[in-house]
C-alpha cells in the first residue's frame, strides 16, 4: 500500500506541474490587466481539455493512469475540478478501475471527492462497488461514503449506508442497514 501511497503523490506532484506550466505559458501569452481591470476571483484560472497522465514506477512499469474530460481552477481556490474522472491503479496482484461523472480537490490536494454515478471496480470484475459519494484521503491511504454503497462479488449482492475503506488493510468496513442476496452457483 506504501506504493499507493507514493502513486497518489506522484499523482498530486505532476497536476501541479501541469498546472504551473499552464499558468505559466497563459500569462506568457499575454494576459493583461489594465489599470481599471478589477480581476475576477472567481474565474477560471486553468482548463486542461483532454488530459491523459500516466505514472510509473522505477523500473518503467505503469502503476497509475487518470484520465479526464477536462481539469480546470479557479482563481480564488486550489481546489482543481474533473469531469469525467477515470482512474487505473495498476499493481502487480490486481488493477483496479475508479469512474465518476465529477470529482474535486480540497485546498491541499490530499483529500479527493468522487461525485455521480461513482464506480469501482476491479479489472477483472470480479468486484463492482457503486455510489453516489466517495472520498479519497491520499494521505491516510483511506476511503468513505455516507451515501447508499452497493458491492457486488461473485454471485453476492451487498448494500449498506456508508463505508470505511483501509487501502493499506484491504478492509471495507460497512456501517450500517447492511443486506446481502447471495444467489446459488450455476453449473
Amino acid at each position: 500500500m506504501l506504493m499507493l501511497e507514493m502513486r497518489a503523490r506522484l499523482l498530486i506532484i505532476l497536476l501541479i506541474a501541469v498546472i504551473a506550466v499552464a499558468v505559466f505559458y497563459g500569462r506568457l501569452l499575454g494576459e493583461q490587466k489594465t489599470p481599471h481591470h478589477r480581476p475576477n476571483n472567481h474565474a477560471v484560472e486553468l482548463y486542461m481539455h483532454q488530459v491523459n497522465i500516466h505514472a510509473l514506477d522505477d523500473s518503467g512499469q505503469l502503476t497509475l493512469r487518470v484520465n479526464s474530460d477536462n481539469i480546470s481552477k479557479f482563481k480564488d481556490s486550489k481546489k482543481l475540478h474533473f469531469v469525467k474522472p477515470a482512474i487505473d491503479i495498476i499493481q502487480v496482484q490486481s488493477h483496479w478501475q475508479i469512474r465518476a461523472d465529477s470529482a474535486h480537490t480540497n485546498d491541499t490536494r490530499e483529500l479527493i471527492t468522487l461525485e455521480k454515478n461513482v464506480i469501482v471496480q476491479r479489472a477483472d470484475a470480479s468486484i463492482t462497488l457503486t455510489t453516489e459519494q466517495l472520498n479519497i484521503d491520499t494521505k491516510k491511504q483511506t476511503a468513505s461514503s455516507s451515501s447508499n454503497i452497493q458491492v457486488i462479488a461473485n454471485n453476492s449482492q451487498t448494500q449498506a449506508q456508508g463505508m470505511h475503506i483501509d487501502m493499506q488493510q484491504e478492509t471495507i468496513l460497512l456501517e450500517s442497514q447492511v443486506s446481502t442476496l447471495i444467489a446459488p452457483r450455476r453449473k
